[in-house]
């Protein structure tokens, strides 16, 4: 009896349960070509999910404009974002009118990379480190400006 209740479950389930995905998937990154962008369509070429990633830059506003986009997008998971991680991050502290809450209207699904920053400068500048270079920023930035550098 159990195992034909068992088999039963199963059939309704499956039979109630739709396919995904059943049409293509749009990708939005929200910046221009390079970068993330990079990223983002190595994932849409190698993705394996039976349907085409067809990729969507939306540039602006630092991310923020392709991000709304993905907001507002329907919650069927045909539309997905690949973002920087400041994204999401950083843009709630420098925008307070930002359309969009990073915790509440996404679900972060995968880690795709982690890389290493870099800092660098013009080799005939005569800044040769970190330190060099935020005194020389605090030398000529406005005030307001300099409230960003941490040492």
């Amino acid at each position: 009896m159990l195992l034909i209740l068992t088999a039963l479950r199963i059939l309704f389930c499956n039979a109630w349960a739709q396919a995904y995905p059943v049409k293509p998937i749009r990708l939005i990154i929200p910046f221009g070509p390079g970068s993330t962008d990079v990223l983002g369509r190595a994932y849409a070429l190698r993705a394996q999910l039976g349907q085409s990633v067809v990729v969507e830059n939306v540039p602006g506003a630092t991310g923020v404009v392709g991000l709304v986009r993905t907001a507002k997008s329907a919650p069927d998971g045909y539309t997905i974002a690949v973002a920087a991680s400041a994204t999401f991050a950083i843009a709630p502290h420098t925008n307070r009118d930002l359309p969009y809450d990073p915790i509440r209207d996404f679900m972060p699904i995968a880690l795709l990379s982690r890389g290493p920053s870099v800092v660098s400068v013009n080799s005939t500048n005569s800044i040769k480190s970190l330190d060099e270079l935020i005194n020389y920023a605090n030398s000529i930035l406005p005030p307001a400006v300099r409230a960003h550098l941490v040492t």
